[in-house]
């Protein structure tokens, strides 16, 4: 094997370059150096010469030789070597090498950094070593993580290995982030920069911008020199920006309680909840930080508890109300009125409303608790814990239904029972299917369906099914024939009808287009000779029908109160009720004498003595007597607590109950948000006003709502 070394170097005494080829020589199994004169210079003494990746270039005199498994260096100048306690060397940019050594009690290597003339510059404990422009970059293997750290191009420690990576920015600085996903600014000369911690940064031209919690600021190119505080929206550069919204916090008084800048802001129990650019912040109401994570609200639960998405790494928390972390790091929650729920790795946790973990063991699934109970499900079984975490139902079930009154539908062995709070049967497992409701059980079983009441006593038996109508039961035969039968499993309607429901305390039934009114005895009150076809609604025992096309009103027994000569009615309000005839509207009272005359294209219920009305197309109030309160003049009316909004030409003005204008047709919206105040727009730009008029708060605002029993405003 013939190999040759190249070694550069400057003869001084002659003050000229000159080059000095070597040949690496094998003789038996081991390996020398020759000059190009065939000048032995190193014995072949060596297994190999050269380096631990096969290359064969000097760094500086230096080159590398393996000596039983290790390597070494040797100096083929001075012909010095130093030990082989190496188990690799690799040049590193042709003036600096690479050594690794291993660890104790383990097969690892660990690197660091040797000059040109074999002296240590990064101690040989670092999990891997990679260079790039301005210095190397070294990790460490802590805690099952790699840790990233820096060294510049003097071997000074600039960034100890604490963080998941760096970033180099420029040949100035490095941006290194930890494993909370905040980020540090180093300079590469190791001179000290801001101590503050970022999201991101970007490089312009003029700056660097640097993001932290939603907001934007920027720094000098060096970061030696703060060019606009972390306080704005987007930065384009040190003359080019977008500020964030001012927002204002007000009582109903309209003291100011709070102000700041933001996208939005949310108001609680003395908290402020701020957005910007998609992250949130928790503060006290003078602003004052109790929680800066970047996370996303998804949900507040009252004023004890935020559910929380971190934007970094998408995990779940649950925070107290001032921001303090209580469950972490969850790939899910939810929560119901008792409990909190937190999944991690597949697994389900509970915990109480004082986020106190309540299982010893996790769980493959879990539910919203029922009767204060948390359904669970482990090995494939449903059961029950209560708020002590401990097992009260055992885990057997294959699966969990309806429940009601402290029983519990569940399948057990593919069949369904029922069973109460303590474990105990009270229906067999024996059907294929059960609902249970303040009726008790309807209990499914081959073509048969039973009505079974809590105590386990058959009240009702059919081919069959029998529907939750909400007030009773609906039987459906064979012959898809309906009728009725009670919560309690009396039978009030036989399943011979076509149709069944209630109108009232009553039952209607529908057969062959006659409409019957049956009681709860199942006594017929109306009989199919009556020739109703259609009961439709009730008010104060007065029934209104649809008989031979046409509109009335029937009592119990059916008989004509208000004829069927209308085309339309209303239910009766203020005791009276709009008709229609032919395409015109009126009212009548319960006499049936003629309040108002059909002269309107429609007309609404009468509230506090006042009716919405229409005549082609221009909205009025009248009162009882027909008279208008409001002219015709509107393009709608809309009534709202207790006032009428009304609409004109695209602009909006408010009347009081009574029908008295309060403001005119002047404004672009209104919205009454107390018993004196309206948040009014006009040109885009809202203030507020009293119910008497007048100015309360100055045209400065863009939007005004009301949140509890605060404002919350944002100014233009």
């Amino acid at each position: 094997m013939r190999i040759t070394l190249t070694l550069t170097c400057i003869f001084f005494a002659s003050f000229c370059w000159g080059q000095v080829s070597y040949e690496v020589f094998d003789k038996g199994f081991y390996q020398g150096v020759k000059d190009q004169y065939g000048e032995i210079i190193i014995e072949p003494i060596y297994d190999q010469i050269g380096w631990s990746d096969g290359d064969f270039q000097l760094i500086g005199e230096l080159v590398g030789y393996l000596d039983n498994g290790k390597w070494g260096l040797l100096n083929l100048k001075t012909k010095k070597r130093t030990r082989a306690i190496y188990y690799a060397l690799t040049p590193q940019s042709g003036t600096y090498i690479l050594a690794a050594v291993k660890g104790n009690l383990t097969n690892q290597l660990f690197y660091g950094i040797l000059d040109d003339q074999g002296n240590v510059k990064i101690i040989c404990r670092y999990f891997s070593i990679e260079a790039n422009e301005v210095g190397y970059e070294v990790a460490s293997y802590d805690q099952k993580e790699i840790k990233i750290g820096f060294y510049n191009s003097s071997f000074q420690d600039i960034i100890s290995p604490i963080y998941k990576d760096i970033e180099l920015i420029n040949e100035d600085l490095l941006f290194a982030r930890d494993f909370s996903g905040k980020g540090s600014l180093f300079r590469v000369d190791g001179m000290e920069t801001s101590s503050e911690k970022y999201d991101d940064f970007t490089l312009l031209k003029d700056g660097l911008r640097v993001e932290s919690e939603g907001r934007y600021g920027l720094l000098s190119l060096d970061a030696s020199k703060t060019l606009l505080k972390v306080n704005y929206k987007e930065i384009m550069s040190v003359s080019e920006y977008i500020e964030f919204p001012q927002w204002q916090v007000m009582d109903l008084n309209l003291n100011i309680l709070s102000a700041l800048f933001a996208d939005s802001i949310d108001y609680s129990v003395s908290q402020t909840l701020s957005s910007y650019n998609g992250r949130q912040r928790l503060s006290t109401i003078d602003n004052v930080p109790q929680s800066v994570h970047p996370f996303v609200i998804r949900e507040r639960i009252g004023s004890e508890f935020l559910i929380t998405k971190e934007m970094y790494n998408g995990k779940w928390s649950v925070l107290s109300s001032i921001g303090a972390p209580l469950i972490s790091n969850q790939d899910s929650i939810f929560f119901d009125d008792l409990f909190l729920f937190g999944s991690s790795k597949g697994k389900w946790d509970i915990y109480n409303k004082s986020a106190r973990k309540l299982n010893s063991e996790s769980y493959e699934s879990v539910l919203p608790n029922i009767f204060s109970l948390v359904p669970v499900k482990s090995g494939g079984y449903w059961g029950f814990i209560d708020f002590k975490g401990l097992e009260v139902i055992s885990l057997k079930y294959d699966a969990l239904g309806s429940s009601y009154g402290q029983k519990l539908a569940v399948n057990y062995l593919t069949k369904w029972g029922v069973i109460d709070l303590f474990d105990n049967w009270i229906l067999a497992p024996i059907y294929e299917h059960i609902q249970l409701g303040p009726y008790g059980i309807i209990a499914q079983r081959g073509e048969r369906t039973f009505l079974i009441s809590y105590n386990g006593e058959v009240l009702y038996e059919t081919f069959g099914a029998l529907i939750d109508s909400g007030a009773f039961l609906e039987i459906i035969g064979q012959n898809q024939r309906k009728g009725a039968i009670s919560y309690q499993g009396k039978i009030i309607v036989d399943p011979i009808y076509e149709e069944v429901g209630m109108v009232g305390d009553y039952f209607w039934a529908l057969q062959d287009q006659r409409a019957v009114l049956i009681d709860d005895d199942g006594k017929l009150r109306v009989q199919p000779s009556a020739g109703i076809s259609r009961f439709i609604g009730y008010h104060d025992e007065k029934y209104m029908i649809q008989k031979d096309g046409r509109y009335g009103f029937v009592d119990l027994n059916g008989k004509l109160l208000i004829a069927n000569r209308y085309d339309s009615l209303l239910h009766f309000s203020d005791e009276r009720a709009g008709f229609k005839l032919g395409d015109r509207w009126g009212f009548i009272d319960f006499n049936e004498h003629l309040l108002v005359q059909p002269n309107y294209d429609q007309v609404f219920p009468f509230e506090h003595n006042l009716s919405i009305v229409r005549m082609s197309e221009d909205y009025g109030l009248i009162d009882p007597f027909g008279k208008l309160v409001l002219s015709l003049e509107y393009d709608h009316i809309d009534r709202i607590q207790d006032n009428y909004l009304l609409y004109q030409n695209q602009k909006v003005g408010i009347a009081d109950l009574t029908g008295q204008l309060i403001l005119r047709t002047d404004y672009d919206s209104i919205v009454p948000i107390s018993q004196n105040l309206l948040i009014v727009e006009q040109d885009k730009r809202q203030g507020l006003l009293d119910f008497q008029g007048y100015l309360k708060l100055n045209f400065n605002y863009e939007t005004i709502q009301l949140k509890g029993d605060h404002l919350i405003l944002k100014l233009l």
